[in-house]
């Protein structure tokens, strides 16, 4: 069995565990304002339909609303998750912790620029 898989590697049941883990990231670095890395490598009009969506429909807390993002927006987040270079075990998880991913990425464009 294969350790390490892309997000289209995953079964059905571990890619909703991963785009479960991922859309509370998403929701906090779309209220921090802070997409600049994920807007740089997933497709524009994914990520501005997540984010009108979200926009248009805050409740308040995270969970609030990462809870109406999933429900209307999941087929965008599967698109984002596909652009993302994050690697994820049998089960869904991410081999590493999104906020670190993240760190990592913004530390590789600061050190480009």
């Amino acid at each position: 069995m294969q350790e390490d898989a892309s997000f289209d590697e995953l079964s059905q049941e571990a890619a909703t565990v991963a785009l479960e883990g991922f859309v509370p990231f998403y929701v906090a670095r779309f209220k921090n304002d802070d997409l600049e890395i994920i807007a740089a490598l997933a497709d524009d009009r994914l990520v501005a339909e997540v984010n009108h969506v979200l926009a248009e429909n805050r409740r308040g807390t995270i969970d609030q609303d990462t809870a109406i993002s999933l429900k209307m927006s999941r087929a965008s987040y599967q698109g984002i998750l596909r652009a993302l270079d994050m690697t994820y075990d049998q089960a869904g998880f991410p081999k590493k912790p999104w906020a670190q991913w993240y760190a990592e990425h913004h530390a590789k464009l600061i050190k480009e620029n």
